[in-house]
């Protein structure tokens, strides 16, 4: 009778551990998948930021070297200097822009040193100050040839 209820008593704690036990499996196994998880989570995360900073790293070399080369045009030089409207010939070359390039959808502004519009590509509207609204790249010492 002793082994019977010595048996029994296995039996009962056995019936009584196995669930938690199985549980504990269960949660542990939910717990790793989510640490690997997170961790291919972190893992695309920082390629992505990568991948995006060397994107915006070469598209403002590309903005830049568009902006040095209409910097070098005599007439858009002169429309500075005559704060003359030449939205016309930015709107074109915006447009052959899109056509022979990856630059879609450029707008350009024509900005003197004070901040004063000068011209637009997108509008006709001039002679609004930019500096208390848009942060500028000035060249320290600006003159032209």
């Amino acid at each position: 009778m002793k082994h019977k209820n010595g048996l029994m008593l296995l039996v009962a704690i056995f019936i009584l551990v196995s669930p938690r036990v199985v549980r504990l499996n269960i949660f542990y196994k939910e717990y790793q998948h989510t640490i690997q998880t997170q961790k291919i989570y972190s893992k695309l995360t920082s390629e992505i930021t990568h991948k995006l900073q060397v994107l915006i790293e070469e598209q403002t070399n590309a903005t830049l070297t568009i902006a040095l080369a209409l910097s070098e045009n005599k007439s858009v030089q002169q429309a500075l200097v005559d704060k003359r409207d030449i939205g016309k010939y930015l709107k074109d070359f915006s447009s052959r822009l899109a056509q022979e390039s990856d630059f879609k959808n450029v707008w350009f502004g024509l900005v003197d040193r004070n901040g004063t519009v000068v011209s637009r590509s997108w509008s006709n509207l001039r002679g609004d100050n930019l500096l208390g609204i848009r942060e500028f790249n000035t060249i320290k010492s600006p003159y032209i040839n």
